[in-house]
């Protein structure tokens, strides 16, 4: 059931145009402003508020899978992953970008990337953050939903959200909030399997190193540990940062998304996943 509904979900994301307003950055906010406007939610909530605003729609999840025919609960589960999965601004933000840099206007290219969150506009890291773009967009979504099925997907996503109004809000993407570090613990153990696919896919000898170096390490954020094995699987040290580097690292990192999907196919086979 797990990769039937994937499947069919990363066909939908292939095939159509999702509204801004069906995605979970729009939904959350509606929900965050439920807190806000009860006097509940802080600028920066701590870890007791965090894991409570975003344990209650899960556990509401969970228990509406308990009750939901199995047919029914297949029918909420895509529509939770694809609500979760992908983001069509980011998506349009993208595109925009690659158009100003195939014109050479670098300052629109600075503009457009701040806008998926290159914080700075630097466009050497460009390729790096669209890593990190990839991964809460798709990778993690996909592997939350594998191992923890639809009501740990919609906790992590509110955690991630909340993370994110968090940095908007104050300003200041410096300090770190809880629902930063709930996020970094939550990304850990993904963030490693992940950077391990980059393996498979890229270059395995020459990010081998690379990989070795992060797998126990307990303090490297999750932005520094898939730019340092990406930048070493794909080799992009004669690329050109703002344009040909960012196409080889989101080419890595759509391979590796199909790399997952193959290893959750395995998985189904042998009965580790349902």
């Amino acid at each position: 059931m797990t990769l039937f509904a994937l499947l069919i979900v990363m066909a939908l994301e292939r095939v159509s145009k999702k509204s801004a307003m069906f995605h979970i950055a729009t939904i959350s906010q509606l929900y965050f402003k439920l807190w806000i406007d009860k006097g509940n939610l802080r600028d920066k909530p701590n870890y007791l508020w965090v894991v409570c605003i975003a344990a209650i729609p899960a556990i509401l999840c969970f228990m509406l899978f308990a009750w939901l025919p199995l047919f029914f609960e297949l029918l909420v589960s895509i529509l939770i992953l694809w609500v979760c999965l992908g983001c069509p601004v980011t998506r349009k933000t993208y595109r925009d970008y690659l158009a100003a840099a195939n014109r050479g206007d670098f300052q629109a290219c600075s503009l457009h990337s701040m806008n998926f969150g290159n914080q700075g506009g630097e466009l050497d890291n460009v390729g790096k953050q669209l890593v990190l773009v990839n991964y809460r967009q798709y990778t993690s979504v996909i592997l939350f939903f594998v191992v923890l099925g639809a009501p740990g997907l919609v906790f992590y996503s509110i955690v991630k959200e909340l993370s994110i109004q968090c940095k908007e809000k104050h300003g200041r993407v410096e300090d770190e909030t809880a629902a930063d570090k709930i996020l970094f613990v939550l990304d850990w153990l993904p963030v490693r399997f992940t950077t391990f696919g980059f393996l498979i896919v890229g270059h395995f000898t020459n990010a081998l190193s690379a990989w070795l170096h992060i797998v126990l390490e307990t303090k490297i954020n999750t932005y520094d540990a898939l730019a340092k094995v990406a930048v070493a699987a794909e080799d992009v040290s004669k690329c050109d940062k703002h344009l040909t580097e960012p196409l080889q690292l989101v080419k890595l990192v759509k391979r590796n998304v199909v790399f997952v999907l193959m290893a959750v196919a395995v998985a189904t086979m042998v009965g580790l996943v349902r």
